[in-house]
């Protein structure tokens, strides 16, 4: 008997030992053995069709297109914008940018952050939030 109290808190140790090793964690670019891992915020599956409001009261509509990649519509009314944005470095949530670098997108949850450049060449930034 004092035996396996003597276990138990060393197997606790071990299994706390083991999920905070110091292993790097893996990204999706540099694996592929045979099954799929939700990562940080995005998954390889079909993503829904979905709907944000924006501070500035524009919408974005953001869809897959396609592995890794999006099919982003934002504006205001009738004067609508669109780009196909490809997955990008994300130090959290999903994020995805042009191939120009001049439109991206950051969602984590229900947030999301639309950074754009007009046709003006001014860089404008909102903060948006699904189905608001």
């Amino acid at each position: 008997m004092k035996t396996l109290k003597m276990l138990l808190p060393l197997t606790a140790a071990l299994a706390l030992a083991a999920c905070a090793s110091d292993e790097p964690r893996h990204h999706h670019e540099d694996h592929n053995h045979g099954h799929s891992h939700a990562h940080e915020g995005h998954s390889h599956a079909h993503r829904p069709t979905q709907t944000f409001t924006c501070r500035n009261a524009f919408t974005v509509t953001v869809k897959d297109a396609g592995t890794d990649r999006v099919a982003v519509e934002y504006g205001l009314n009738d004067r609508k914008y669109n780009a196909v944005l490809d997955i990008a470095v994300s130090g959290s949530g999903e994020r995805y940018v042009s191939a120009d670098k001049k439109t991206s997108w950051q969602q984590k949850a229900d947030d999301g952050i639309l950074s754009f450049t007009d046709p003006y060449g001014n860089v404008t930034e909102t903060t948006c939030r699904l189905g608001s």
